[in-house]
């Protein structure tokens, strides 16, 4: 009774581990990995890379800090960051995403309002926020968090409303 008991225990194991993998890859599902890394210059900063539709970045909050990226639109459009929490130690109380206008000409952010991201994120580990743009060109997109986590960090550019 008890090896078919540990039986039981190992195999609803395999089967948390896949369902962990499979909310994963239906995150990155269709883009490619970038690291992120680079130096571009973008307003009075630097940005790591640019990201769009097809691609996505890795990430961690454990020093805090923020992620920079350059979103390119045609013109104007709805910027969908999200990101999906690998690991959760901490969710912290301040997780913000700062949207640019080209040119850094306006900046809106949207955050967390101080409640739990990783409540608000749910059993899909995804947690988002949308923003309107209305020019063409590139847009600096930044993350910060002192959440603890490790995270995979995707842009979505979807029609204005």
């Amino acid at each position: 009774m008890a090896r078919s008991f540990a039986h039981l225990l190992a195999l609803c194991g395999l089967c948390l581990c896949a369902a962990c993998g499979a909310a994963e890859d239906d995150f990155t599902a269709g883009r490619a990995l970038v690291t992120c890394g680079a130096n571009i210059p973008v307003c009075a900063t630097f940005a790591g890379c640019v990201l769009d539709g097809t691609n996505y970045t890795s990430g961690s909050f454990a020093q805090g800090g923020t992620r920079r990226a350059i979103v390119r639109t045609t013109g104007a459009a709805n910027l969908k960051v999200s990101l999906f929490f690998q690991s959760e130690s901490s969710p912290g109380t301040d997780t913000e995403v700062g949207y640019s206008e080209v040119g850094c000409s306006a900046r809106y952010s949207m955050d967390n309002g101080g409640t739990d991201i990783f409540a608000e994120a749910g059993a899909d580990r995804v947690w988002s926020r949308t923003q309107q743009v209305s020019t063409a060109g590139d847009h600096l997109i930044e993350v910060f968090s002192d959440a603890q986590a490790d995270y995979l960090l995707e842009v979505s550019i979807l029609p204005p409303q």
